[in-house]
């Protein structure tokens, strides 16, 4: 899908080595096996699985804004490669032709980057895992003050909104 759209342009907020390319802290171009190596590193970040999560969801960003630019969405070409490369990466309903993607995908043309928000579960750190014994491994701690109570409404929501590919929060 990356590809089918020319590349996007991701904010990453550390730096990242891969046989791809290496991903400079700032602006980066990718294109389909960059951003694929993107979205994946954990490894060199510094807090692990919880920086990927939020180069996904800047990786999330960049592409929905891309699909849905001008360029894609008023150039028949440009759209049909979009659409005929998301049809091979998603799972969609057999009633969702391609007439009724571009006319989703139209409705949407006025989505801007500020109106993006991701929403994560809260977590209070990192440490090993009681559940694997000795071998240490370290895992992430959710936070739910009362976790089997449900969420009222007028509970504030924790939302990480994302803005210019940073999440911020």
């Amino acid at each position: 899908m990356t590809n089918a759209v020319g590349g996007v342009d991701v904010f990453a907020e550390e730096l990242s080595a891969s046989p791809t390319g290496n991903i400079v802290e700032g602006m980066n171009h990718l294109n389909g096996d960059q951003a694929l190596a993107f979205v994946r590193e954990r490894h060199q970040l510094s807090e692990g699985d919880i920086s990927r999560g939020k180069r996904q969801q800047a990786f999330i960003k960049a592409l929905m804004l891309k699909g849905l630019s001008k360029d894609v969405l008023l150039n028949p070409i440009n759209f049909a490669g979009f659409a005929d490369a998301a049809t091979k990466n998603l799972t969609v309903d057999n009633g969702f032709s391609m007439g009724t993607m571009r006319s989703e995908a139209l409705q949407m043309r006025n989505l801007r980057g500020r109106d993006i928000y991701f929403t994560t579960a809260p977590f209070t750190g990192f440490g090993p895992s009681p559940l694997c014994g000795a071998s240490g491994k370290r895992v992430t701690h959710t936070h739910h003050p009362r976790p089997h109570a449900r969420p009222r409404e007028d509970q504030e929501r924790h939302q990480v909104p994302a803005r210019n590919g940073r999440s911020v929060g």
